[in-house]
């Protein structure tokens, strides 16, 4: 996301995809607030139709998960529309072998 914010066809994405979740899911509201919870996103935000809050709101919920994960602060500078770090660290070249790689 730039620092202009997400593109109207990202917010039209956003709104279409709740009101099908909305509408098929066969649960009643509570309930499917419990589920979404689950996901690290506000129904309240999701309800109020404000991609900018859930987007910011989310994305802290899921830095937060992955720095207690790793054990220490991930950037939060993208609101800025730039990063402190280039993408050089994922260069061919940079000593990384994909072949040995595993998730086992």
């Amino acid at each position: 996301m730039d620092a202009a914010g997400p593109s109207e066809e990202t917010r039209a994405a956003y709104r279409a995809g709740r009101e099908v979740v909305q509408s098929r899911a066969q649960i009643d509201a509570p309930r499917l607030d419990e589920l979404i919870v689950t996901h690290r996103i506000q129904p309240d935000l999701l309800r109020a139709d404000d991609f900018d809050g859930y987007f910011r709101t989310r994305r802290e919920s899921l830095c937060q998960l992955v720095e207690a994960a790793i054990g220490k602060a991930v950037q939060r500078d993208i609101d800025q529309g730039f990063s402190e770090e280039g993408s050089a660290q994922f260069e061919p070249g940079d000593g990384f072998d994909a072949d040995s790689f595993t998730t086992e």
